[in-house]
């Protein structure tokens, strides 16, 4: 699997714990901030996923 592949998955179901830039730890299941910015959830949950298909490949 390449990494655009990896990018196009349906990850809307993907339970995950992710960290952002703020250092702040967001789980997905309460994962919309109070400011409704949902794309910074999306980016880091979008990385992390990547970040953990990487480390299977290797």
């Amino acid at each position: 699997m390449d990494g655009d592949t990896a990018r196009m998955m349906d990850t809307s179901t993907v339970p995950a714990t992710v960290a952002v830039d703020k250092g702040e730890v967001i789980d997905s299941t309460k994962a919309v901030p109070k400011d409704g910015c949902v794309a910074v959830v999306i980016k880091a949950v979008a990385a992390q996923l990547n970040d953990e298909l990487a480390a299977r490949e290797s």
